[in-house]
């Protein structure tokens, strides 16, 4: 029997807030208080949060680049962070206003390898997405060989992670 996921800090007990599990290769906006959970691996998952409109976002990659400048597809850090920076935009947040949390980029083979794991390159295009954009992280958890269970709450910006 699986563990239930952990309740992020500050959930009021009873909390109004909505659930939604967001699968690898997808990404979520709202400005309306959900609790947005996922499980990271060798993938990232970039959580932006805007105080000022108290408005967030996530996306959950599994492949650094897209092959194609042309193509867009959320399995991609740079299209995910692409799509899910337009989506933000549209609710009326700019880059100006964000905090941003990064996690996952495990290294989840059996054998190590000493060339970069996709991991480790997962996180890289993270990184240098959110610096080219001038977002500060306040918050990561990458690395490791283990996965990650994230629950994310898009009205406060609070994430809590529980190692697999």
């Amino acid at each position: 029997m699986s563990k239930p996921p952990p309740i992020p800090p500050g959930t009021p007990p009873g909390s109004s807030r909505a659930q939604k599990f967001l699968p690898p290769g997808d990404l979520f906006t709202s400005p309306e208080p959900t609790i947005v959970t996922t499980v990271v691996g060798s993938g990232v998952a970039i959580c932006l949060f805007h105080a000022g409109r108290r408005t967030a976002g996530l996306c959950h990659y599994t492949l650094p680049l897209c092959p194609q400048r042309t193509a867009s597809s959320a399995r991609f850090g740079n299209s995910a962070f692409r799509a899910l920076m337009a989506q933000l935009e549209e609710l009326g947040c700019t880059a100006e206003g964000m905090a941003a949390r990064v996690f996952g980029g495990s290294n989840i083979s059996l054998h190590a390898s000493p060339v970069r794991s996709l991991g480790d390159e997962n996180v890289a295009v993270a990184l240098k997405l959110l610096e080219t954009t001038g977002i500060v992280i306040v918050e990561q958890s990458v690395g490791g060989n283990k996965g990650r269970h994230i629950a994310y709450c898009t009205d406060d910006g609070t994430a809590a992670i529980r190692t697999l």
